[in-house]
């Protein structure tokens, strides 16, 4: 669900530590905070490569979509998980 809706995306914050990982609609993994060598360690390992070529729908007119399918399974994903919603 969080790959495929257009209109999804999901944030952990770390209330020990000045972190938060974000999974945003457009699909794009954004890392905040200090001391962040383990997650960029953890990406190369699964062969998850930096490209700066690389191009984003972010910098062109675009739309998003989701489907009432899409907002009962995000529910059922922050139900199992103990989350709140913030938008």
């Amino acid at each position: 669900m969080l790959s495929n809706d257009g209109c999804s995306g999901i944030a952990v914050l770390n209330p020990g530590a000045p972190q938060e990982v974000q999974f945003d609609e457009h699909k794009l993994l954004i890392i905040y905070g200090e001391h962040l060598k383990s997650f960029e360690e953890i990406l190369v390992q699964r062969e998850v490569l930096r490209d700066d070529q690389m191009k984003f729908v972010t910098e062109a007119e675009h739309v998003h979509s989701s489907s009432d399918n899409y907002a009962r399974q995000f529910e059922e994903l922050k139900m199992r998980l103990g989350m709140d919603c913030y938008m």
